[in-house]
C-alpha cells in the first residue's frame, strides 16, 4: 500500500514538472515592476532629441516619442519601453546587453537608441489598449515562439507558433522582417500553430488541423488539406466515435454537418478517412500541451499588469517633462509681453502722427463722396421722371384698349342713327307696315350676351369677327409703335401685368365670337350661341386603350433625424381605358326657331 501511495505522489510530481517545463518554454515569465530600475529616459521624434530646458519652444515637442530603459535584477537584462502615453499602442523589449548599466548611463541619447542593433533579442511584447496583442520569445537555441491574441473569433483565443530562425536578429529588424510578413498573420489553420480558447484546443501541422473540445461539448474535428481539397471528420472530443465524414468547402456550417456529410456505420469509413482519423488522434496525443487556456491567460495578465505599471511610470515622467516645458514657455511668454508693450508704445506714437494725416485725407474723401451722392441723386430723379413717362404710356394703353372694347357697340348704334337720318322715306301699305312690324319684332329677339348680340346684329357674324380682329390688332400695332418712338423698351413688372390683363379682356371676347362662328351657330340664320338642345338620346358607346400622363405626389424625409420633409411631383405614363359615349341631340334656334339634329360624343376614363 505504501508503494502505491509513493507511486501516486511521484506521478503527480512528474505531471507538475512536465506542466511547468512546458509552460515556461513559452517565455511568458517577466520581472515585476518592483524588480526593475530605471536608467535612461529619452524624448525624441525621428532623429531629433529633446531637452526640456533648451528645446521647450520646438514645434515638434508635443509629438514626441518616449523611450525608457530599465535594468533587471538579472544581470545584463534590459527592459525597453516605448510609447506615447496618449496612444492606444505600447511595446516593451527584453534584451541581453553586456555592461548594460554603464552603457545606458554614459552614452548619448542617439547612441542609446542605436544599441538596438547590438542587443541580443529575447522577448517582445506589443499591446493595444493595454491588452497584449503579440508576444515573441527567442530561445537560446534560436527558436522563435510567437503568441498572438485573436479577438475576431467567438470570445477570443491565443495562437502559438514555433519556428527555428536561421540567423540572429535585432529587435528592430525582427519586427520589420517577420511581423509584417504574411507568414506571421497567424490563423488557427496555419502550419505549426496551436490555438487555445476557453472551449477548445486546435493543433495544426503541414496538412492536418485537429480541434478538440475541452468544455462540456462533445466534439472533435479533423481537417486535411491536400491539393486544394479539404476533407473533414467530425468525432466526439475523445476521438473514439465518428459522427460524420466527407468533403468540406470551408464555408458551410459544421453544426449542420448532417446536411452535406456522410454518417459512418459502426465507425467504418473509407480507408482515406480511416487513415486521416488515425493521424488526427496521433497528432492530438503527441502535440497537445500540458497547459490550458486559463494558464496562458493568467501568465499574460501578469505581463499586462507590468505594462500598466510601465505606462503609469512613463506618464509621470512625461508630466514632469511637460511641467519644465510649460514653466519655460511661461517665462518666455512674459519676455514676449514686455517686448510687445514696448513696441505698442512706439506704435502708439506713430499712430497719433498717422491720425493727423488721415484726418486731412478723410475730409477730402468726404467732400468727394458728397459730390458723388449728389450726382447719384440727380440720376435717380431722372430715372423717376422716366417712370412717370412709362406710367403715362400705360394709361394710354388702357384708354385705347377700353375704346377698342366699346367701339363695336357704339359703332353699331352710330350706323343705325346715320341710316335713319339719310334713309329715304317710302310709302308703304298697311300690309307692309304689318310685315315690317313683325320683322322688327322678330329682330328684337336677343340673347342677353352683349358681345354675342353685337355680332348677331350684323347680317353675317363673320363680318363682325373680322372687323373686331382687324381693329384689335391694328390698335396693338399702333400702341407698340408709340412705345418704340418713346424709347420705352423695358416695363415694370406690375405695369406689365396690368397692361396684359387690359389687353387680354378683348382677346377673351374675340375668342368667344370665333368659337361661336365655328362651333356654336344656327345652320339656317348663322347666328352664334343660339342653339338650345331640348332632347338627348344615348345611341351607343365603345371602349379603347389610351395612354394617360399622370402625376404622383411623393414625400422624402431628410435631416439628422428625418424630421424634415420635401414634397415633389413625379410624372409618368399610365395605360387606362377610355369610354366614348355617342348621343343624338335635337336642337332649336332661339332666334329663328329653326330645328336640326346632330350627333355628339364624349370621352371618359373609366379605369
Amino acid at each position: 500500500m505504501k508503494k502505491l501511495i509513493q507511486l501516486f505522489i511521484l506521478f503527480i510530481l512528474f505531471n507538475n514538472s512536465s506542466y511547468s517545463k512546458d509552460l515556461l518554454s513559452l517565455g511568458l515569465e517577466v520581472n515585476s515592476f518592483s524588480q526593475l530600475k530605471e536608467k535612461r529616459t529619452i524624448f525624441f521624434k525621428d532623429s531629433k532629441f529633446f531637452n526640456p530646458e533648451k528645446d521647450f519652444n520646438d514645434k515638434d515637442i508635443n509629438d514626441k516619442t518616449i523611450n525608457t530603459n530599465y535594468i533587471s535584477i538579472e544581470p545584463n537584462i534590459v527592459y525597453q519601453f516605448c510609447c506615447d502615453s496618449n496612444s492606444n499602442a505600447s511595446v516593451f523589449f527584453i534584451s541581453k546587453l553586456n555592461d548594460a548599466s554603464n552603457k545606458l548611463t554614459n552614452l548619448s541619447d542617439k547612441q542609446v537608441l542605436e544599441l538596438d542593433n547590438t542587443f541580443q533579442p529575447i522577448k517582445l511584447a506589443v499591446f493595444k489598449k493595454t491588452k497584449l496583442d503579440k508576444f515573441v520569445y527567442i530561445t537560446d537555441n534560436n527558436e522563435l515562439i510567437f503568441i498572438s491574441r485573436d479577438d475576431k473569433s467567438q470570445g477570443f483565443q491565443y495562437l502559438i507558433s514555433k519556428k527555428i530562425i536561421q540567423k540572429k536578429y535585432s529587435l528592430k529588424s525582427l519586427e520589420n522582417d517577420f511581423f509584417n510578413s504574411p507568414k506571421f498573420k497567424q490563423k488557427p489553420w496555419n502550419d505549426g500553430v496551436t490555438a487555445l480558447s476557453k472551449d477548445s484546443i486546435s493543433i495544426s501541422t503541414l496538412n492536418f488541423t485537429v480541434i478538440q473540445s475541452v468544455s462540456t461539448e462533445d466534439f472533435g474535428v479533423i481537417v486535411e488539406n491536400k491539393s486544394g481539397n479539404r476533407k473533414v471528420v467530425i468525432t466526439n472530443k475523445n476521438f473514439k466515435k465518428v459522427f460524420y465524414y466527407g468533403m468540406w468547402d470551408g464555408k458551410r456550417d459544421l453544426d449542420q454537418a448532417d446536411q452535406f456529410l456522410k454518417k459512418p456505420v459502426l465507425n467504418i469509413m473509407p480507408p482515406v478517412y480511416s487513415n486521416m482519423f488515425k493521424s488526427g488522434k496521433t497528432i492530438i496525443s503527441e502535440k497537445k500541451p500540458n497547459y490550458n487556456f486559463q494558464d496562458i491567460n493568467n501568465a499574460i495578465k501578469k505581463i499586462e499588469t507590468l505594462n500598466q505599471k510601465l505606462l503609469l511610470d512613463v506618464k509621470n515622467k512625461e508630466d514632469k517633462f511637460n511641467q519644465i516645458v510649460n514653466a519655460k514657455l511661461e517665462e518666455e511668454k512674459k519676455k514676449q509681453e514686455q517686448l510687445k508693450q514696448k513696441k505698442a508704445d512706439e506704435e502708439f506714437q506713430r499712430y497719433q502722427a498717422e491720425q493727423k494725416r488721415i484726418a486731412t485725407e478723410r475730409e477730402a474723401l468726404l467732400e468727394k463722396k458728397r459730390q458723388e451722392q449728389e450726382a447719384l441723386r440727380q440720376e435717380a430723379l431722372a430715372a423717376k421722371r422716366m417712370e412717370y413717362v412709362k406710367y403715362g404710356a400705360y394709361i394710354v394703353v388702357a384708354i385705347l384698349a377700353f375704346i377698342a372694347a366699346i367701339y363695336f357697340k357704339i359703332f353699331d348704334v352710330f350706323n343705325k342713327v346715320l341710316k335713319n337720318i339719310f334713309a329715304k322715306k317710302k310709302r308703304v301699305s298697311y300690309l307692309d307696315e304689318d310685315q315690317k312690324g313683325k320683322k322688327k319684332t322678330k329682330q328684337k329677339k336677343q340673347l342677353g350676351i352683349w358681345w354675342a348680340d353685337w355680332a348677331n346684329s350684323y347680317e353675317k357674324p363673320l363680318s363682325a369677327a373680322l372687323t373686331y380682329t382687324f381693329t384689335y390688332f391694328g390698335t396693338a400695332i399702333i400702341v407698340s409703335l408709340i412705345f418704340k418712338s418713346m424709347g420705352i423698351d423695358d416695363l415694370n413688372n406690375d405695369f406689365t401685368l396690368f397692361s396684359t390683363i387690359v389687353l387680354c379682356i378683348p382677346i377673351y371676347w374675340l375668342l368667344k365670337i370665333w368659337i361661336g362662328i365655328f362651333d356654336n351657330h344656327c345652320p339656317k340664320c348663322k347666328r352664334i350661341y343660339t342653339r338650345d338642345v331640348h332632347s338627348s338620346t344615348h345611341i351607343g358607346s365603345q371602349q379603347r386603350a389610351k395612354t394617360y400622363r399622370v402625376k404622383d405626389n411623393r414625400t422624402i424625409k431628410y435631416g439628422q433625424y428625418n424630421t424634415k420633409t420635401h414634397n415633389y411631383t413625379v410624372e409618368r405614363d399610365e395605360t387606362g381605358v377610355e369610354q366614348i359615349d355617342t348621343y343624338h341631340l335635337k336642337a332649336k334656334c332661339k332666334l329663328c326657331s329653326h330645328k336640326w339634329e346632330y350627333n355628339s360624343s364624349t370621352a371618359t376614363r373609366v379605369r
